[in-house]
This record gives C-alpha cells, sequence and structure tokens, in this order.
C-alpha cells in the first residue's frame, strides 16, 4: 500500500524534530566515542532513503533579475552577493553596494556604496548578522569588517588581520577571520592556516588555532568556516564530515559520515592540466602555472564537501558532490549525527546556475541566473516531504 505523501512548512532549526515526529524518522543517538583526548566522536548515520526538503512553488521574494532601472538589478559577479533576513527587510551585498531590498525586490534603502571611507566597500565577500539584527558586512579588499546597526546606519568598521569566510559571525559581536594574510605566508600550508576570533568592539584578538583553508588547484578543495550561535562549525571539503569548537577554539566535538570517497575519472587529471596551461605563454611562464596547479598531488578520489551552511537552529547542512565532482546535494545533519533529511534545489523556470547561499527561518536563500543572464535572488519557503513507500 502506497502511503499518502503530505507536505509542511519546516523550519531549517527544527528540521530533525518535525521530521521524526511527523514522518517516522529514527530519532534515536547516532553512535557516539570519545578519543583519547575526550572529544566526542559521532558517526553520522546516511540512510539509504532520506526524507526530502523541498521548495514551495513560487517565491516569497524575488530580488535582482532583470529589471526596467538598474538600481533594481544586482550587477555583482556570484561571489560578490550576499542576503541576510534583516528586521525591516532583505540585506543584500552586492559586489561593493548594501541594499535593504523589500519582498518584491524593490530597494528601499542603500546602506553603503563603492569606496574606502568609513562604510564603503571595494567588494564584500560575506554578509551576516550579530545578535539583535546587528549586520557585519566583510570586505576582501579593504580588509576589514562594517557593522550596521538594523535600521541600516553606519557604526563602525575593525581591521581584519587577514581573510574572513562568509559567515564568519558569533552571536556575541566577534568574527573568525584568519591570523594574518595568507598569501605566501610561511605560517600556511595546504591545509590549514592560523585563525583568530576578532572583537568588533574593542579590535581585540584571541587565538583559535589552526583551522582549513580552501586550496585551489585542478581539483580545489573548498574550506568552510561557519560561526553560529556560541559555535565555530568548520570543514576542510576532503570528506563530508566537520568539526564544532568553542568560541575558544577548543575542539568539542568530531562528526564523520559513513559516505564513501567516489573515485576521479582516470586521465581527467592530465585533461584538465592541458586545458589550463594554453600553449603559446612561453616556457617560463608555463612551468610556473604548471607548478601553481599541481602543487598537490591530483586526487584519487574527489574532494567531497564543498560548503557548510548552519540552520537556525543548529542543524549542519552539508553540500556533497556527485561522481563528476558536482556539489549537486545538501545533506541535513541534526545536532545529534543523525541525517533527517536531504535537499537537491530545482533550478527556477529558466533559470541556470542555481547555488543554495542561505537560511533562514523556515526558508533557504537561492542565487541564480535568469534567461537574460542576469543575477537573481530568490527566497523560498521550505517543504518536508517523506518518502513514498
Amino acid at each position: 500500500m502506497r502511503r499518502r505523501i503530505t507536505h509542511s512548512l519546516l523550519s531549517p532549526g527544527l528540521v530533525m524534530l518535525s521530521l521524526a515526529v511527523c514522518f517516522g524518522t529514527a530519532v534515536a543517538q547516532s553512535p557516539v566515542r570519545l578519543d583519547s583526548a575526550g572529544i566526542e566522536i559521532i558517526e553520522v548515520r546516511v540512510p539509504a532513503r532520506p526524507p526530502t526538503l523541498r521548495v514551495a512553488p513560487k517565491p516569497v521574494a524575488l530580488i535582482g533579475g532583470t529589471r526596467d532601472t538598474a538600481e533594481e538589478e544586482l550587477t555583482a559577479q556570484a561571489h560578490g552577493i550576499h542576503i541576510v533576513r534583516g528586521r525591516f527587510g532583505f540585506i543584500v551585498a552586492d559586489g561593493a553596494r548594501l541594499l535593504r531590498v523589500d519582498s518584491v525586490g524593490k530597494v528601499i534603502q542603500r546602506m553603503a556604496g563603492p569606496g574606502a571611507g568609513p562604510g564603503e566597500f571595494r567588494e564584500i565577500n560575506g554578509l551576516c548578522q550579530f545578535g539583535g539584527d546587528t549586520v557585519v558586512a566583510l570586505d576582501r579588499q579593504l580588509r576589514r569588517a562594517s557593522v550596521f546597526d538594523p535600521a541600516g546606519k553606519y557604526m563602525r568598521s575593525v581591521q581584519l588581520p587577514g581573510f574572513a569566510m562568509r559567515e564568519a559571525c558569533l552571536e556575541d559581536g566577534t568574527v573568525i577571520a584568519q591570523a594574518a594574510a595568507s598569501a605566501g605566508g610561511a605560517n600556511v600550508s595546504s591545509r590549514g592556516a592560523p585563525h583568530v576570533l576578532l572583537d568588533t568592539r574593542t579590535g581585540k584578538q584571541s587565538s583559535l588555532g589552526v583551522l582549513p583553508i580552501t586550496w585551489s588547484g585542478l581539483f580545489s578543495r573548498f574550506a568552510s568556516i561557519v560561526g553560529s550561535g556560541k559555535r565555530i562549525y568548520s570543514a576542510d571539503g576532503t570528506l563530508v564530515a566537520f568539526d564544532i569548537r568553542s568560541n575558544s577554539g577548543q575542539l568539542i566535538k568530531r562528526f564523520r559520515t559513513n559516505v564513501k570517497p567516489l573515485p576521479v575519472p582516470k586521465g581527467l587529471a592530465e585533461a584538465r592540466l592541458k586545458g589550463a596551461v594554453p600553449s603559446g605563454q612561453g616556457a617560463a611562464v608555463e612551468r610556473r602555472l604548471r607548478a601553481f596547479l599541481t602543487r598537490e598531488p591530483a586526487p584519487k578520489y574527489w574532494p567531497m564537501l564543498a560548503r557548510l551552511l548552519v540552520g537556525p537552529g543548529g542543524a549542519v547542512w552539508a553540500n556533497s558532490v556527485d561522481e563528476n565532482g558536482v556539489a549537486s546535494r545538501w545533506l541535513v545533519i541534526g545536532p545529534g549525527g543523525l541525517q533527517v533529511a536531504q535537499f537537491i534545489m530545482p533550478a527556477p523556470p529558466g533559470g541556470h546556475g542555481v547555488t543554495l547561499i542561505g537560511l533562514g527561518p523556515n526558508e533557504v536563500y537561492v542565487r541564480y541566473e535568469d534567461e537574460n543572464d542576469s543575477p537573481t535572488l530568490a527566497v523560498y519557503r521550505l517543504i518536508a516531504s517523506p518518502p513514498s513507500r
């Protein structure tokens, strides 16, 4: 007998409990063991047929895309567009602009624009919030964090010692950043770099130890560092796995999954190298480019994790790759270590290049390009669908 499929709106923070109660997902704690240092090692269980999270057919809000006026369109490249939900509307970072936007995509406040002065930006590479809806925008080029109050008024900036990730804020007003600029730094390896916690009110720094960094080459490995509440979540992209640290940098829990690495097809590394080193540039240039791309050996297996996101209630969303190395699926892992759902974002009508970039209460934030290749943000309500039986 086929079970009737029902749908319900879910908050990402309540994914585990809601799915368990409504759809019969197992609620037992995943196996936990302690290592010699007393750190919890949690083996995440990935079911063969996990429930699927979907989105409602129509978005709650559409921002950017093809518009009648240029002010309403988003112009930054993909990595320069970010969104959070504020008390008075959505806050959108668009390259060097910081905008407050309503649900129909109308710009209702220009909070900041390009420049190098107070409250101005060269390149916004991250956007997040502290408690009380205070907005923090991270500038990659100026290496600083700028703080705005809930009404969109610029308050202050603090200099970052090094690169900060996209979701680097903790609720107490601190930001996670590298301890120093990483370009050629002797304290940076292919695996990680020293990081600090920077207080945006006082400028005081405290050491977090070595955290993973993104490593670019023929097979890029994407590190994730996410601040949520009073916890720091980090992953180096090698496996579908992540660590949780306190705001003092102490390792508390280490999550590992039973997802097996997928092999890289034979000959792909050499084909990528050939395509990345065009001929006719001179022997010296070709040697330097080859050395840069092959400074780590080509992996036998795909780097498995492209990104982490953390929902309001602590559910971790892990973006895993398929057999072609494409980050096509999100695993939703509850705080207790059970994978409680999966999520695959369908392409909006006429859209392409779809990327999940953020989570809000009961909603997801999606970035894509419309039929005219114009950058677009969509806010969708989440719907849970159990597997049919």
